[in-house]
């Protein structure tokens, strides 16, 4: 026999029928849910048989601590976002082209507890970023741009490191390289290189990042 979803809750859905927020496994319930619960025992107690109002006061007790470390644990982030401000920072996000977000941070904001960083890209944009997005701090003198794309184009060329890779340049036979990346450098003129061990002959040739086709796993 089937067994229908009471309230309007289903599997998808993310509140009831009333509005009151579904907390998945696993995650966290937030104060709001809290609070509506509480109001939701307090609205359908039975009046000829009331609950001991000493647990409602306890369970207020506990929604007042909740809250304060809710607070407080936002007031920490902004604190440590505001750190960053000026700073180069790597996010863990891509673009369209699959290159992995870095910039200088802006300013920072908080929209109901979600801290936000105004991050401005290599290319003169601006985009917003949750605090949690962060994965580095980048030590980048005077908030050079061509030295924070240097160090990204470093960070994404080591995570490279030990995958098998193909290149436009050509070896002896016409052929495009191909082959297993064992290093990363940057030469004198700040362009970042790889280190290859070409398939078949066993020897290294090192390549540019610029020269780069596809990569796949060794």
């Amino acid at each position: 026999m089937a067994v229908s979803n009471i309230s309007g809750v289903g599997s998808n859905n993310s509140a009831t029928a009333r509005g009151t927020k579904i907390v998945q496994p696993g995650s966290d319930m937030d104060k709001n849910s809290f609070l509506r619960i509480l109001s939701a025992e307090l609205t359908n107690q039975d009046p000829m048989n009331a609950s001991d109002s000493t647990q409602y006061v306890a369970q207020m007790a506990q929604f007042t601590s909740l809250e304060q470390m809710s607070n407080l644990n936002t007031t920490m982030t902004m604190s440590s976002a505001n750190a960053l401000i000026g700073k180069a920072v790597a996010l863990n996000a891509v673009d369209d082209n699959g290159i992995q977000y870095a910039g200088i941070v802006k300013s920072v904001s908080n929209n109901a507890g979600s801290v936000k960083l105004n991050v401005q890209l290599s290319d003169g944009t601006s985009k917003q970023f949750s605090y949690n997005d962060v994965t580095d701090v980048l030590n980048i003198p005077d908030n050079n741009m061509s030295a924070l794309n240097e160090n990204m184009l470093l960070l994404t060329a080591s995570s490279l490191i030990g995958k098998s890779a193909e290149f436009s340049a050509k070896d002896g036979s016409g052929n495009n390289y191909n082959g297993t990346v064992k290093g990363v450098y940057i030469d004198s003129s700040n362009t970042v290189n790889f280190n290859i061990q070409v398939n078949g002959s066993g020897s290294t040739v090192n390549l540019p990042y610029s020269e780069l086709i596809s990569v796949k796993e060794a």
